[in-house]
């Protein structure tokens, strides 16, 4: 029984759990790291998510897209991939050896942006933790659009599943709810103090999962429809999104609730100086050598006449003095974030391509939960660290569980059939189709699909590891590819 079972250790049979893992433990660390960023960031948010991020995860990006090729290329000797796969309209961008539209790729990332833009406004004003927990509205909003815009059919251990990842994280704020203590909203500042964050900064958080979900099920119709290489989609979609990160950046004009710093757009150019400054860990300082945005902390005491109940209240705005919070620049973190945050964007790809969107976002509950236990660590969280209570372990525990009931029946789509895998056969004659074996395909299993079909004069095909020229079937006389049939 060993020796089958060491038998079936295969690189094939534990690639969906060894990837999946991984994604899991980078998605968990990106976040960690991304709250340090954010909390010394915290007057100039949009300077971060509009400008700063997209350019220097694209950075990494690249980096990674070369070292790709080059493997692709000299060690598994796919001469398909070379200084052409940077090419807008390159034909690997498909299994058909189809180029595919930009406008799509320009699409992929415009909703990460927004979701980017608008929950990041409130990251440095809400705990990790309730930002896990308000995460996962991002499984709602997948569900419903997949099934509108994808035709997925969900059985009830899917809703199941779903249902367990609400009651979740009510489960973890039941406590808060019920006694107020420690009372919702309450959050870890740079130096360790305690601070209370507006209601209307979790109503914005939650707003903002709105693209996120939009984004996965638009996502895995590009992924799956035409079997799109998964770096290149990264690298195209990253390209993208500098430019709507620039587009967004007035978003930063709007004024937003306390302690939030109002930005006009006439300080624009002052505001981007100071925002650098901040960016490298000094503080800004105004003419007279103080801090440009000073810190206001204060503590006041009400007591309510009915039963004589008191009440704490903080006044807190983060002034510039969090640029220069101890351990360490948003510039240092920032470089450590991008390492996980490039990695486990990659393999989102992989896995919504491989499973399907909803399936991807609710394995991302593990890692937020992974990512809050993280978060109690000082090594990694400084002095932002918060302890989990035990209502936030039962949380955890039960999302965990979710995870089990979800996968218990495959999500089928509109014609019945599973939706893992890439669909790019059309019919029998196009059976005989090889698929790369490369993990940016992530597909094994083919279903019907117009949108790609290959053309005859697509050139080569994979068999095994060596790239050989492809033969239409019999019959087969027409290369086309109509908007209809892509859209």
């Amino acid at each position: 029984a060993w020796a089958e079972a060491y038998e079936q250790l295969t690189w094939e049979n534990s690639k969906l759990a060894v990837i999946f893992t991984l994604f899991v433990v980078m998605r968990a660390m990106d976040r960690v790291f991304s709250k340090r960023v954010v909390d010394r960031m915290a007057n100039y948010q949009l300077m971060y998510f509009n400008i700063l991020w997209p350019v220097g995860v694209q950075v990494a990006q690249v980096l990674v897209c070369l070292a790709w090729v080059a493997y692709q290329r000299y060690s598994l000797g796919d001469r398909r991939y070379g200084l052409n796969f940077f090419h807008p309209a390159a034909t690997i961008a498909t299994a058909a050896g189809l180029a595919y539209p930009q406008w799509r790729l320009a699409l992929f990332s415009l909703w990460d942006q927004l979701n980017a833009a608008i929950t990041g406004i409130p990251g440095p004003f809400i705990s990790q933790n309730d930002a896990g927990i308000m995460s996962n509205f991002v499984i709602i909003w997948t569900v419903i659009i997949s099934i509108w815009y994808l035709g997925t059919r969900y059985s009830t251990e899917h809703y199941l599943g779903c249902a367990l990842i609400i009651m979740s994280g009510l489960v973890s704020v039941v406590v808060n709810l019920q006694t107020n203590d420690p009372p919702i909203g309450e959050y870890t500042a740079p130096g360790g103090t305690l601070q209370r964050s507006s209601g209307i900064w979790y109503i914005i958080y939650i707003i903002g999962t709105v693209p996120s979900g939009i984004s996965n099920c638009y996502k895995q119709k590009c992924l799956k429809s035409v079997d799109l290489e998964v770096m290149y989609a990264s690298f195209w979609s990253g390209n993208w999104q500098i430019m709507w990160g620039l587009l967004t950046f007035p978003i930063n004009w709007i004024h937003m609730p306390p302690p939030a710093v109002e930005h006009e757009p006439a300080d624009t150019g002052e505001f981007l100086t100071r925002a650098w400054t901040c960016f490298l860990g000094s503080i800004p300082l105004n003419a007279t050598g103080q801090p440009y945005i000073p810190p206001e902390n204060t503590t006041q005491l009400i007591t309510e006449s009915v039963c004589n109940i008191s009440e704490v209240v903080h006044s807190y705005t983060p002034g510039d003095e969090v640029c220069a919070a101890k351990g360490g620049s948003a510039a240092v973190w920032f470089l450590v974030y991008i390492v996980f945050n490039v990695s486990f964007n990659v393999l989102l790809l992989w896995l919504t391509k491989r499973m399907s969107a909803t399936w991807a976002q609710i394995g991302t509950v593990l890692c937020l939960d992974l990512a809050s236990i993280f978060s109690q660590f000082k090594f990694l969280m400084g002095s932002e660290a918060e302890y989990l209570t035990l209502q936030q372990w039962f949380g955890l525990i039960l999302a965990g569980i979710a995870m089990w009931v979800y996968n218990l029946k495959d999500e089928l789509d509109a014609d019945g059939m599973e939706v893992k895998g890439a669909n790019v056969a059309d019919g029998d004659p196009l059976a005989g189709v090889a698929r790369s074996v490369s993990l940016s395909r992530a597909s094994d299993v083919m279903r019907v699909s117009r949108a790609s079909r290959p053309s005859a004069t697509s050139s080569v095909r994979l068999s095994g590891d060596r790239a050989v020229p492809w033969v239409p079937p019999a019959g087969w006389s027409k290369a086309y590819c109509t908007w209809e049939e892509f859209s």
